[in-house]
């Protein structure tokens, strides 16, 4: 009897440990918004939120607070989606705790649309400044926007620009520079400009002196 009423006990615990942890589906790009529904979830530890992605082309990227539209080092990202039939691709985050973690859609020009993502965003990091960060265009960082080149047949052709977003960009030719050298020619000849702007300065006082 004691022996039952310890197993009893222990299957109790053991269930009360499985049942609190939750799946929480949050869908992406549903009815082809450029959002996360929800665009925040409140979970935690052992949790998994669980990204459904509705249309090809997205993205479920980890970033951070700070610099919303670039993927934080060593964090997660589900690759681009690709939708193909009724089956519906899946990402799962597993929570480790209550901290805020902060995700954005690494497509070109969707983390800057406001397509962004937060579990656990507390009063001091909030979702709306976030969302307001991404949106305001907040310029990358040197590291973000020098992008390297990756497989073009493996990736959207949509995202070809994406420098700057905190991913690779599919490109096989090599970026023009964006200031031009002033040739040779251009040089001397304003240079001749200045000296007879000079001249004729230094002309014109001696004739005064003259008079």
């Amino acid at each position: 009897m004691h022996f039952t009423s310890s197993l009893v006990a222990l299957v109790a615990a053991t269930g009360a440990s499985f049942v609190s942890a939750a799946n929480m589906t949050v869908m992406v790009a549903a009815n082809g918004q450029l959002q996360f529904t929800p665009n925040t979830v409140t979970a935690a530890a052992g949790d998994f939120v669980v990204f459904q992605f509705e249309a090809s082309g997205h993205s479920a990227t980890q970033t951070s607070f700070q610099a919303p539209c670039t993927a934080l080092s060593g964090g997660v990202n589900s690759g681009f989606s690709s939708v193909t039939s009724a089956t519906l691709p899946t990402f799962s985050y597993a929570v480790k705790d209550t901290n805020p973690v902060w995700f954005m859609c690494s497509q070109v020009g969707h983390c800057a649309a406001g397509m962004v993502f937060a579990i656990n965003p507390n009063s001091t990091e909030t979702f709306a400044a976030f969302q307001a960060a991404a949106t305001g265009g907040s310029t990358p960082s040197a590291a973000s926007t020098t992008a390297s080149a990756v497989d073009c047949g493996s990736t959207p052709a949509s995202s070809a620009a994406g420098g700057g977003y905190g991913y690779a960009v599919c490109s096989t030719g090599t970026a023009s520079t964006s200031a031009s050298t002033p040739t040779s020619g251009a040089r001397d000849s304003k240079v001749a400009s200045v000296g007879l702007s000079i001249l004729a300065l230094g002309l014109g006082l001696t004739a005064a002196t003259l008079h």
